[in-house]
């Protein structure tokens, strides 16, 4: 199976949900008027917070000083997006676990994150190496590493396709970041099960749809986009104490993550979906006290879902794991997690 390493350098942040008027502005600029095709751009809302993964060129715009909220949670590291190229048949909780599964022995921390297009994973960017090692190990392959640049404006790349058991050659200067990344100690299975405390999970009521967004008509569902996910109040059934909604642009499309009501109010040729699926329940994780080496998670949460042979998908961020299921399927999937 195939892995592109995106161009993007990314950031991740987490405001509280009284920010959010604040950030409106900023918000719709990358919404509507997005600085160029290849963007990586990801909004995901829930009932305290609203989380977001931006283009590290455009991260000052929500913190520093003339940032318009100071109560901010963020990670100093610049993050860089791996695209899983599956097929739709392969995309899915196998997959994701079979991502995690090596990544988490090499103590590496991951963000995932499923769109209507395709899976894509995060990683810290001073931690590609050990990713492509790990994974190429795993017979994974990768698309064009050489072209792939280790730091903004650099003619550095990685130099060496190699095969499972050589790794890349890198430029010294990575090298020697690496060795000061203090690692974390081996604890995947103590991470398995604080994570999959009762304590830390919850059902959100309502059902969830996943859809793509038609990029032909973007001049049209745009100022609906802006509705949905910044002004909901304008909409009609929309009130939810228990709310939640995920955008997501990257060079491959558009995905959104709503309720039944929200999705509702663009055109059906607007939106690519598939018409027979079944609505979808969120399990939602609180990683609230977990570092940014958190190891493990996506692996603890995702395994014994996959196992069972339930369908899944994730979205990440810094304070919450994401699990989405069918809603036929989720008093199962809380059943195998109780047992896990």
């Amino acid at each position: 199976m195939s892995i592109c390493i995106l161009h993007n350098r990314l950031r991740m942040l987490t405001l509280p949900i009284q920010a959010k008027p604040s950030l409106n502005r900023a918000l719709v600029q990358h919404i509507l008027f997005p600085a160029h095709p290849d963007r990586f751009f990801m909004y995901t809302e829930n009932s305290t917070n609203v989380a977001l993964i931006v283009e590290d060129a455009y991260f000052s715009e929500f913190v520093g000083p003339d940032a318009p909220f100071s109560d901010i949670t963020s990670y100093d590291e610049v993050f860089r997006a791996l695209e899983v190229e599956a097929t739709d048949e392969s995309r899915n909780a196998p997959l994701i676990t079979e991502l995690a599964a090596p990544l988490s022995r090499a103590g590496i921390s991951i963000f995932y994150i499923s769109t209507y297009q395709t899976d894509l994973f995060l990683v810290a960017e001073n931690r590609l190496p050990d990713v492509i090692s790990s994974l190429r190990a795993q017979k994974f392959t990768f698309d064009d590493v050489s072209s792939v640049p280790l730091s903004p404006g650099s003619e550095q790349h990685f130099d060496h396709q190699g095969d499972a058991d050589t790794p890349p050659t890198l430029p010294s200067q990575i090298t020697t970041i690496q060795k000061e990344v203090p690692q974390p100690p081996p604890s995947p299975t103590d991470i398995a099960e604080e994570v999959r405390r009762e304590e830390r999970r919850a059902v959100r009521d309502g059902d969830l749809a996943m859809a793509g967004l038609n990029l032909e008509f973007v001049e049209l569902w745009g100022s609906v986009v802006v509705k949905v996910l910044l002004y909901p109040e304008l909409l009609p059934n929309s009130e939810s104490p228990d709310r939640f909604v995920s955008y997501t642009a990257t060079r491959d499309g558009v995905s959104i993550v709503a309720d039944s009501q929200s999705l509702e109010v663009f055109n059906e040729d607007w939106l690519n979906r598939s018409l027979d699926a079944q609505p979808l329940r969120l399990i939602q994780f609180s990683l609230d006290g977990f570092d940014k080496d958190r190891h493990g998670i996506v692996h603890s949460v995702t395994k014994p879902l996959s196992v069972e042979g339930i369908p899944l998908l994730y979205l990440s961020t810094i304070l919450t794991a994401n699990v989405l299921v069918g809603i036929h399927d989720a008093p199962r999937a809380l059943k195998v997690l109780d047992a896990a």
